[in-house]
């Protein structure tokens, strides 16, 4: 569950995952999202996969 991944941010309040990545990482609608913004000049983001 501690997989991270690194990725660009489109726009501040949503995330879209590359197919790839979401494969990668096994990601459902039913995953909670927990994003850490790294480098806000660079927009980009540490996701980590959360289960509620």
């Amino acid at each position: 569950m501690n997989k991270k991944t690194i990725v660009r941010i489109r726009d501040k309040h949503e995330i879209t995952l590359p197919k790839k990545i979401r494969e990668q990482l096994n990601w459902t609608k039913n995953d909670y999202l927990m994003v850490i913004i790294q480098n806000k000049e660079k927009d980009t983001a540490i996701l980590k996969k959360v289960k509620l």
